[in-house]
């Protein structure tokens, strides 16, 4: 008994792991196979609402911060697909099979990313919306990924008084790569 649930708690685990770089949120869907329960969290973090989808079908429409559930999964492989919505703009998509019983997990992140290229001279910190990101050394740059949808205030500061030398605004409204050079 203790061996079946361990192999259970690790399939779910293994699973989510995958899953947890992508994401969203659904609704019920119909038909399950008789006797299995399982069901997907869809937690959406990527900065704009999502249409979802299964299969091929629409599940629901969730609000960035927000997480919904597609209950009764069929014991099979199962394609997820997030649209920006109302649009045709494909987020994330992701494919697994539903083996175990239990809760899947998938979470939407920002799929854009911000490339910050340090071009000043010397060493410098970088804040975003006033918090503390890290060190950028001078002819180097940072990746900053996972970016979501929105608007971005950044500020370059030096590190032997604090001194502001270069400020960026970043609207985040395409996943793509965006640049910001600090000269």
């Amino acid at each position: 008994m203790r061996r079946n649930e361990a192999i259970k708690t690790f399939a779910v685990f293994t699973l989510w792991v995958g899953l947890m770089f992508s994401g969203t949120s659904c609704k019920s869907i119909t038909g399950s196979d008789e006797g299995f329960e399982a069901r997907i969290i869809v937690y959406n973090n990527c900065g704009a609402a999502l249409d979802i989808y299964m299969d091929d079908n629409f599940q629901f429409t969730i609000a960035t911060g927000s997480s919904a559930n597609i209950d009764s999964l069929t014991e099979e492989q199962h394609t997820l697909e997030a649209f920006l919505t109302g649009t045709d703009t494909l987020v994330l998509t992701e494919s697994f099979d539903a083996t175990a019983e239990g809760d899947y997990e998938w979470t939407i992140a920002g799929q854009a990313t911000i490339v910050v290229a340090n071009d000043y001279g010397e060493i410098l910190y970088i804040y975003e919306a006033g918090e503390y990101l890290g060190v950028i050394e001078d002819d180097d740059s940072v990746i900053l990924s996972e970016v979501p949808f929105g608007t971005f205030n950044f500020e370059a500061k030096t590190i032997d008084d604090g001194t502001v030398v270069a400020t960026a605004t970043i609207e985040v409204t395409e996943i793509k790569e965006y640049n910001w050079v600090i000269k």
